[in-house]
């Protein structure tokens, strides 16, 4: 794994977001069923990051169903 760093305008390192353990594996889900999915991402503590799920290039908004 190559990381790669950048520095913010206020002399800040900005360290790009990285999933801390793999999904678990959710197997075959039939077609309307929920499914729920949950990830740990460093750095936790940085306030400009935002995650988003996609399903197909759509973005998901959490308890979408």
């Amino acid at each position: 794994m190559i990381l790669t760093f950048q520095i913010s305008d206020d002399g800040a390192i900005v360290q790009p977001p990285v999933f801390m353990e793999q999904l678990k594996e959710v197997g075959i889900v039939a077609e309307g069923s929920n499914i729920f999915l949950e990830a740990r991402v460093e750095p936790k503590n940085d306030s400009n990051l935002k995650v988003e799920w996609e399903l197909n290039g759509t973005a998901l908004k959490p308890g979408q169903q």
